[in-house]
Order: structure tokens, then sequence, then C-alpha cells
């Protein structure tokens, strides 16, 4: 039963060192006053009284006095006693006034406190004390203030809250009211983790209601304990996601699944003529399921073309190993050319089906990941049994999932390493070294990030390139190529919309599609604006060669002036991009605004030429063509060092000037002639759809002057289409100086 038995607070705060010693140390301060009065007492009575009346001064009237010092004011500093007594009488007034006080404050202390909490600001709010809100508690509340909204609030999930220094506030986080208590107005991070996922975006939902964006409004990143990985991406199109907020989601299961399979064979495979790894998996609880997706995805979207015909092998050992190998192969065709599931059908909570388990053929890597649905120590003892059957081979390792969230340490034990004698290791791995949940460390950035320097190191590694300084894992990396990855990782998606594309969840495996070279330059040129801008703010300048001590790089000049067997690296890289997203379960999809800017752009096209059909009555080629005309705006934007972005509802619209309208008109009519052209189309005296024949297939120096004016109007026209889906232009950053207009030898 819980201690606490008056009525429920509207806020829980932690007891802060005082608060925590004020039972003893008020009654000592106020026994220590009372001894001081009452030692001089006597003495402050020879002073006032009228002569012959100290003898009627009794033990009594002693008593008394000392009383009334705690009543009595502040002491007159005229009087003619001691410093003894003085010191008494002050100390015993702010007793007096401080016991005032406390009976104030508990009174009114519970309205105050809620006052202020829905007043604060640049905090984190939990919402929600289920597994992961407990552990978020763990991570953000010892270095930043953490406001826990829960219905709950004297519940052992609250009083651990409390106890690691965050403030528990009473309400219902799906309500207006329950988050606005919390300030959700002021906060920079609310992590939405109620007990389901559907109270956990509607959290998210009504937070996104609330959410002002003003003058001075603080950035709030909200992240969403679900799996639903293209709910963002839907709240964008619908418009729900204001400038300065983003959603993200995130899976307790998922992270803890990558954590796993980053500690085995599998994410440190070495290709060459070694055969792919066998895995052993032992549970098909949520965690197993999750480790089996990870683990399948990775391998699927990672491994080389040459290792791609042999079947990466996992063994799924569960009483329903059968239905579950069944059902993801039903839900994942696509694997089933790459990844052979082996179920058996031995139950891990059984020793004797445990020292049953097959092992992996001689010289061949192998890891068991142990995740059964038990507690740790049987997940270790499980572990311990494989292990002594297994023996001596120390071609691989023994992983087990580690729960971690009851350990009362503070020690990081949510990742231990036991080492026996003729034994493979046994590495115990929680959702994190701490038992906590660092959603910005654990979530969809770190992940890419994670992945995107994972999938460097192969390609430095295909191509021969061994002794760069960030071929390391990504645990042991430097914090500053660490921090260059999550860069990446956050840029990669404002590439996206410059192509006018954007991310969502992958369910087939078979819909995965490389970029369009047009998409690639631009994500590239992006990207490389991206890094030397990273560098300049690191302290690097250029110079002739790369000069890790001194600070000095030749690439750090502008992508036009960039040396193409340089440029060739960016593009390789933007290249294989959409086998990283794969790895994280999205792929890239057209942006939505891509459809709606060709309609505004055609009826554009109908005022400046009169055409009378609507999009709906275009045939299938003009349709086609008008979304070609879209897909190329940016490519034509990076002419003139600009790119798509989001609109923040406060950048000025940009009107381009009249050289960039003729340079980009021109670009676009010879792309669409060129694009005609690959459709069979000739030149004509008049426009015949039957014969294929159109009169502007001419160089634009041959054109009608009217003819190119309609292709400058359309230019004129983009950054008002642009505005109207909530996009706009900016500037590539460009290099201050010389470097601008440097090519490297």
């Amino acid at each position: 039963m819980h201690p606490h038995t008056g009525p429920t607070p509207r806020v829980r705060s932690p007891r802060r060192f005082w608060k925590r010693h004020e039972f003893w140390a008020v009654p000592l301060f106020a026994l220590l006053a009372a001894a001081l009065v009452f030692w001089d007492a006597q003495e402050k009575a020879k002073s006032v009284a009228a002569p012959g009346r100290l003898k009627d001064y009794s033990y009594g009237d002693r008593v008394v006095d000392t009383l009334q010092a705690f009543t009595g004011g502040i002491p007159n500093s005229n009087d003619n006693v001691g410093g003894t007594y003085i010191f008494g009488r002050y100390l015993a007034v702010a007793i007096a006034l401080y016991a005032t006080l406390r009976v104030v404050t508990a009174v009114y202390g519970d309205r105050v406190r809620a006052w202020r909490a829905s007043r604060r600001s640049g905090h984190t709010v939990v919402a929600g004390l289920s597994e992961s809100g407990v552990r978020a508690v763990r991570t953000y509340a010892p270095h930043s203030t953490v406001l826990a909204v829960t219905r709950t609030p004297l519940s052992a999930a609250a009083d651990e809250a409390v106890a690691r220094g965050a403030s528990v506030v009473w309400g219902d986080p799906r309500t207006p009211g329950g988050l606005r208590g919390a300030g959700i107005e002021g906060a920079r991070r609310l992590i939405c983790s109620e007990d389901t996922e559907e109270g956990s975006y509607e959290t998210a939902l009504v937070a996104l209601r609330l959410r002002k964006n003003g003058p001075g409004a603080l950035p709030l990143r909200i992240y969403v304990a679900g799996s639903g990985g293209d709910v963002a991406g839907a709240l964008t199109d619908l418009g729900l996601i204001p400038h300065g907020v983003s959603v993200e989601s995130f899976d307790l299961h998922d992270l803890w699944a990558r954590r796993l399979v980053e500690a085995g064979p599998l994410w440190r495979y070495r290709y060459g003529n070694e055969p792919p790894p066998t895995l052993v998996l032992l549970g098909t609880g949520r965690l197993a399921q999750a480790l089996l997706l990870e683990a399948a995805r990775w391998w699927h979207f990672g491994a080389p073309e040459s290792q791609l015909t042999s079947d990466l092998r996992i063994r799924v050992v569960a009483s329903d190993a059968e239905a579950v190998c069944a059902a993801f192969r039903s839900r994942y065709p696509a694997s089933t050319r790459t990844v052979s599931l082996e179920p058996l059908a031995l139950d891990p909570l059984q020793p004797a089906d445990v020292d049953a388990i097959p092992v992996a053929p001689p010289a061949t890597p192998w890891g068991a990941y142990v995740c059964v649905d038990a507690d740790d120590a049987y997940r270790l003892m499980v572990a311990d049994r494989y292990g002594a059957r297994v023996g001596d081979r120390h071609d691989g390792a023994i992983v087990v999932a580690i729960s971690a969230l009851g350990v009362a340490s503070e020690a990081p034990t949510a990742q231990l390493s036991l080492t026996v004698p003729d034994r493979p290791p046994i590495v115990g791995l929680g959702v994190d070294d701490r038992g906590g949940l660092d959603v910005e460390h654990l979530g969809r950035t770190e992940a890419l990030a994670r992945t995107i320097h994972g999938d460097y190191e192969g390609f430095m590694r295909d191509k021969g390139w061994t002794d760069a300084p960030a071929l390391a894992p990504f645990d042991s990396l430097e914090e500053r190529f660490r921090e260059s990855n999550r860069r990446q990782a956050r840029d990669f998606d404002a590439q996206l919309t410059a192509c006018l594309l954007r991310t969502t969840r992958l369910v087939d495996w078979d819909r995965v599609k490389d970029f369009d070279p047009a998409a690639v330059e631009v994500m590239a040129a992006l990207e490389h604006a991206s890094w030397v801008e990273e560098r300049l703010v690191g302290g690097w300048h250029l110079g002739p060669v790369r000069d890790d001590d001194a600070k000095q790089h030749p690439d750090i000049v502008d992508w036009s002036a960039l040396a193409d067997a340089r440029r060739e690296i960016d593009r390789e890289f933007i290249r294989r991009r959409p086998h990283v997203l794969a790895r994280i379960g999205e792929q890239a999809v057209p942006h939505p605004a891509r459809a709606v800017l060709a309609r505004l752009l055609h009826e554009r096209y109908r005022t400046t030429t009169g055409d009378e059909r609507g999009w709906d009555a275009l045939p299938d080629e003009d349709r086609a063509a008008s979304l070609a005309f879209v897909d190329a705006i940016p490519t034509k934007l990076l002419m003139i060092g600009r790119h798509i972005v989001e609109r923040d509802g406060e950048s000025p619209l940009h009107a381009l000037r009249e050289d960039e309208i003729e340079l980009l008109a021109q670009a676009e009519h010879e792309r669409w002639a060129a694009f005609r052209a690959r459709r069979g189309w000739r030149l004509g005296s008049r426009r015949d759809e039957s014969a294929r024949a159109h009169p502007d297939l001419l160089p634009w120096s041959e054109l009608p002057d009217d003819v190119r004016e309609i292709d400058r109007e359309l230019i004129r026209a983009m950054p008002a289409s642009l505005e109207v889906v909530g996009l706009a232009t900016r500037r590539i950053p460009t290099v201050p100086g010389p470097a601008s207009s440097h090519r490297p030898s």
C-alpha cells in the first residue's frame, strides 16, 4: 500500500536536501532558540524590572518569557542584555516565521506548485509513466527539468520518477488540461509514453493543437511511443505539424532489437569469401520478433550483391516457431530470396530443449540471441547452458536481452560481459547502457546515423580504403565523427524535401527504388554544402592536401568548383541511401506536393496559352510532361544556387531575377524538347498528336518570343506555386572568399 494518506496532490515534487531533513532540523533549532533565551531570561528581567520586583521572578516566569520569545517579534537592539539572549530571540522569531509559512504552504502549496508547473519553460514533459516513460525519466531528470503527467500520481512508477528528480503532475495527458498543467506551451521536448500506442498518438495530437508558435516560441520535439513510422508524414500532409515542431515515433522493442543486432556478428560482418553468419534466436515474443525483422532487413538491404547468393540462416527456437516464421514470410515475401528461416519447435523455457538446440557448422560465424519471455536470471541461465553446448568456439557470441528496468544500482548493469574459460563470450545488453531511454540518441536520427556510418564502412572497405580515421565501430568513434553522422541523418530529410521526396514506412521490400540521377545530383550538392559548412564551423580551411592536425582540406569549395572525381564520391553515397533507409524500415516516395504543383502549373499554362483543357481532361502523356516539369524544379533551382525547403511562415517569398528566369526558361525548354524527343516526337509545322509532331521542337534561340514567354511565365510562377503547397526556396550556403571559385588540382 502506498504510504501517502492525504488527498492526492496536484503536483508531487522531489524533496530537496532541506525538505528531507526538515522533520528533525526545525525542532532542533527551536530547542536551541528556547535554550538560549531561557539561559539569559533572568538578565533580561533585571534590565526591565522595577526596583524590588526581581525577587518575584520565578522559574515559571522564565518559562513564560521563553515561550513569548517565539511570538514577541524582533527584539529591541537597545536592550541591555547579553548577545546570547538576543541571538536566541532572533532565532526564535525566525523559527516562528518559518512555521507560519509552512502552515500557509501546506494549505496553498499544492496550488502554487501546480501554477509554477503550468508556466515552466525549456523543460521535458513525459506523458505517461509506462516502462518507456520511466526509462525516459531516468535519462533526462538528472540533468534537466522533467515534468511527468500521469493519471496515477501515487503509483510505484510515480514514486520512482519523484526519487529520480522529476515532478509528477496529476492529470490525463490525453486532454488539453493535463498537458497545460505540465506547461506544454513552453516545453522543448514531449515524450508520449502512454500504456497504449493509441493513447500516445492521442497525446501527440492534443499537443499539436495546443502548441503555439508565436515570436520567441521554443522549438518542440515530440517523440511518440508507437510503431507507426509513417504517422509523422501523415500528420505533415494534413497540415497538423506547424513550423518549429517535429514528430518522431519510437518503439522500445525496436530500439532494443537494434542494439542486440549491433552487438552480434551480423553488424560487423566482414564479407569477402566468408560465409554468412548463422543466427540462433531463442524466443518469439515482441522483442524477438523485432530482432528477427531487424536482422533480416539488415542482411537483405546491406549485404553486397556477391553475397546475396548465400542466404542468411536464422534458426528460430520456440514452441510456436513454425507459425511465427510463416507469418514473417507472408508479411515480407521478398525476404525469402535472401534469408532462410528454420523454425525449431523447442521450448527455451525447458532446459532439456535448450540442450537440444544445434550449433552452427564449423568455420561459420554465428550469434545466439536469448530473448525468451522470462526474467534476466533465467535468460542468463539459458545463455550459460547454450554456451556449454557450443564449447570452445569463439567465432561467435551469445547476446542476452537484459531488462535492466528493475535494477536498483546505478552501475551500467544493462551491458555486462561474462567470460568463462573455453566458452563463447556472453554479452548482456539492455535497451541502453543506463536502463534509461534517450529518445534522441536511440531514436530515428541515431538509428539513421549508425546505419549511415555502417554504410560508409562498407563503401570504404569495398574501395580498398582502410586508413580513413573514421573507420571504426560507431560506439568507438570520436564524438566529432559520431556527430558528423548525426548531422547527415538530420540533413537527409531536408535533402529529400529539396527533391520533392519524403520518407514513409517500408512494408513491401520490393518497392525500394533507386534515386533518379537528377535527384542524386541535387542531394549530393546539398550534402557537400552541409559538409563544408560543418568543416568551416569546426575551424577548417581550404588547403592543397588534407591535414587533420592543421584542419585543412582541399575539398572545402563550392559544388561547382569541386573536382568531378570528388563529386562522384558524394553521388555514390547518395545512390546508396535508398538501401540505408530500407535498413531502418523506411523508403523514399514522392512528396504529396508534387501532384498539386503539377495541377497548379498546368492552370498557369492554361492562363498563358488559352488552353481549355483542365487537368482531368489531359492525355496521360501531357500529364506526364507536367509532372516531369515539377520533377525538374530541384535541378533548375540548383542552377541558380537554391533549393526547396519546408516553408516556415516567416521566410520572405523569393522572387526570381530576370536573368535567372531567362536561364531557367531556356533550361526548361531544352528539357521539354528532350522529353518529347525520347517519346518519338519530331518537328512539324503544327501540333499533331497522331503524327507526334510539334512546331516548338526548335533550339531556344530560334523560338518565337511569344513561345519563349510561355516558358518564362511558368518559371515566374514557381515561387508562388511552391508557397501554396507549404514550400519555399533557400539559397545553398557558399564558401566565403576565393575558395568559392577555386578548383583543386
